[in-house]
């Protein structure tokens, strides 16, 4: 894996902003696709360097898959301000852009993983037409988001949508979120639970880490390795 330290631009409604990333792209292999990683709210920790992402950076990149992960703006060396949601989604549209044409990837190889507040960034940036065809919210926090709008945007962004909640999540319960998709399962399909955790995921990262490469795989019609 090889990786650098890089800087694009958001667009963000109010100004254009500047934001530090780390580009991570395989060494020894072509690349397949593209991920762009939104990190869980600062207020909690939240930045772009948390143990799942840097896990996760790892697994990815070993299966072809290039790997952005940044800063919203206000957060560590990114300029501007933290908004709380107000302007996040405009930082992702434009890590979209910025991966998208660095490594000439088009709307069809680009996926978004987020975590916690970086998953409910994520939606909001596929309802709005993000270009990428592929999201797999992480500890989805449905304390913070109207179920009805919620159910409304999950719809609007169609069928490549996988929710991975741990079981004891306080801030995605389980039951909660099964009753907004409307899925009573466990199937594997729309609801990935992973078993005695809670929204921390502490020591899951690899778990959690093969099963995000195993959905990227499958959403994008690759052979598992």
């Amino acid at each position: 894996m090889i990786e650098r330290n890089v800087r694009f631009t958001s667009q963000r409604e109010s100004e254009d902003i500047s934001l530090e990333g780390v580009l991570s792209i395989p060494e020894k292999t072509d690349v397949v696709a593209g991920v762009i990683l939104c990190h869980p709210h600062p207020m909690g920790g939240g930045n772009m360097y948390v143990p799942l992402f840097e896990c996760l950076v790892r697994e990815v990149c070993a299966r072809g898959f290039a790997a952005l992960r940044f800063n919203f703006g206000g957060v560590g060396n990114s300029d501007g301000v933290f908004t709380n949601g107000a302007e996040e989604t405009d930082d992702v549209l434009s890590g979209l852009t910025y991966l998208g044409s660095l490594l000439n990837l088009d709307d069809e190889r680009m996926a978004i993983v987020g975590w916690s507040f970086g998953s409910q960034v994520a939606v909001s940036a596929m309802e709005k037409g993000a270009c990428a065809s592929c999201l797999i919210a992480i500890g989805l926090p449905l304390v913070a988001c109207d179920p009805e709008k919620l159910k409304e945007s999950l719809s609007v962004i169609g069928a490549k949508t996988t929710l991975i909640v741990g079981e004891n999540d306080a801030l995605c319960p389980l039951g909660e979120l099964k009753s907004i998709l409307g899925d009573s399962s466990d199937d594997g399909d729309r609801i990935v639970v992973i078993q005695n955790t809670d929204h921390f995921l502490i020591g899951k990262e690899e778990e959690i880490s093969k099963k995000v490469t195993q959905l990227l795989q499958r959403c994008f019609s690759l052979p598992a390795q």
